[in-house]
């Protein structure tokens, strides 16, 4: 996606001294950011957490860091909308709103003005690593950033799997887009997809939509296809219906089945609209098996 720079409306409104700083700050932040896992993590979350909206609902939603703004390590936002989020991730213990040359309540305050002046509805949200300093930045902040500024907590943790066992959230939020629903090992590579994905379109601002096709097409088997799935066919149904003990199911665009209430269980490798699915179907057509032992030789 291309976008208009950045900079021509800070110079305008807010003068020189403030250009340099933000110039400053977004070679710092670009450096900072490289191999940074915290900033890594919180990213995929939000493409995860906002997938739904993006896929059920078919909004254009944009993710961008390392923007040249004010605050600038995230920033989400809604072309239809007309709403943007800025993030400023701080995985330190020592964060405050009012200290350093350039505080942060400063640049929050500077940054909701310049979406102001852009037309642009938003807020601004403090990411921090420390469940205590994120109760105490909330209930210290400045009046005059108090409206439209957040805190939220968001850990550090080393390993994508390790975040996936303790954030009740994030794990939601990835399992949304995974074909195996809680499946642990799934999960890892569904969100090891994302990161590569993102850190592969990092460096401009890209529609979430475009990261999830990109993410998926390293590995279709393990994320959810993406819009209609093609329905079974009629006489497929029939046969399948008929198999004693035999229950399946299309869940998340994939072919999903159990033999005597859970005992066997099995997922086709393929999606519903893939061309080796309508093979599977002509080979159901052709051999009519009446029984799971009949059956069992084609869901391999």
């Amino acid at each position: 996606m291309d976008q208009p720079d950045p900079l021509t409306d800070i110079e305008k409104y807010f003068g020189e001294e403030k250009t340099k700083y933000i110039k400053n700050k977004n070679k710092g932040g670009i450096s900072n950011a490289k191999g940074n896992n915290y900033e890594l993590h919180y990213a995929i979350y939000q493409i995860a957490k906002y997938a739904p909206r993006v896929l059920e609902h078919g909004e254009e939603i944009y993710i961008l860091s390392q923007a040249e703004e004010f605050v600038d390590d995230l920033q989400l936002g809604c072309i239809q909308k007309n709403w943007k989020f800025d993030y400023q991730l701080k995985n330190s213990k020592q964060v405050s709103w009012d200290k350093g040359k350039h505080p942060i309540s400063e640049d929050f305050n500077d940054q909701q003005k310049l979406n102001s002046l852009r037309g642009r509805e938003s807020k601004q949200y403090l990411i921090v690593s420390d469940m205590a300093l994120a109760n105490k930045l909330n209930q210290s902040k400045p009046s005059e950033i108090a409206a439209f500024s957040h805190v939220e907590y968001f850990s550090e943790v080393g390993t994508v799997n390790a975040r996936l066992l303790s954030e009740k959230d994030f794990h939601h939020s990835i399992n949304y887009l995974c074909a195996y629903p809680n499946s642990s090992d799934k999960l890892e590579i569904v969100a090891g997809l994302l990161m590569t994905a993102y850190k592969n379109t990092s460096q401009s601002k890209n529609n979430i939509i475009e990261i999830l096709h990109l993410a998926r097409k390293h590995n279709p088997s393990c994320i959810r296809i993406f819009g209609t799935t093609l329905p079974l066919r009629e006489a497929v149904k029939e046969i399948l219906n008929n198999i004693p003990d035999f229950d399946y199911d299309l869940d998340r665009g994939y072919f999903k089945w159990q033999y005597l209430n859970g005992l066997y269980t099995g997922q086709l490798l393929y999606d519903c609209n893939d061309t080796k699915f309508r093979k599977f179907e002509e080979l159901i057509l052709k051999e009519k098996p009446a029984c799971f032992e009949e059956l069992e030789g084609l869901l391999l």
